[in-house]
């Protein structure tokens, strides 16, 4: 089907947090060894959805992985951020979601505050326009939703 010039059939939802589980465990049991995958991230309380995207799948080796492709963004700031240090693109945490950049640019349920695993944004080095893509320095948020799409050619 195509949608405004792109073919959503490339796109297949793997997670949805609200059904699935906001955890790194129901992340991992949806997510790891698919391929290519882009995740979406609603901030609870605000307008934005922010996310990113790799080639490499995701595991749990606690390893970097090399990705010349990948990119965050950011879709209320209209910021596409493409890596700037593909060695580093993403971290396969077994301990966290999706997690982008060597220092910390997105992390999707890093910690569990108040029962409910929380994202970390920080101002970063590893993707282009980092310090504009998190604002001043590094805040944190509840997520409202978290979606990962399976990526096909």
């Amino acid at each position: 089907a195509d949608h405004q010039g792109h073919d959503v059939s490339k796109y297949k939802l793997v997670y949805r947090g609200s059904e699935d589980g906001m955890t790194p465990e129901a992340f991992h049991s949806k997510c790891d060894n698919k391929g290519p995958t882009v995740v979406f991230v609603k901030v609870k309380d605000s307008d934005d959805v922010i996310g990113g995207y790799t080639s490499q799948a995701w595991c749990a080796t606690e390893n970097y992985a090399l990705d010349n492709e990948a990119f965050v963004f950011s879709i209320e700031k209209n910021l596409f951020c493409p890596v700037a240090i593909a060695e580093s693109a993403i971290f396969q945490s077994g301990s966290t979601g999706p997690y982008f950049g060597d220092d910390e640019s997105l992390i999707v349920f890093k910690e569990k505050v108040g029962g409910n695993y929380n994202v970390v944004v920080n101002s970063y080095d590893c993707y282009t326009d980092g310090e504009t893509f998190s604002g001043k320095g590094g805040y944190t948020f509840e997520p409202e939703e978290v979606e990962v799409y399976e990526v096909s050619d």
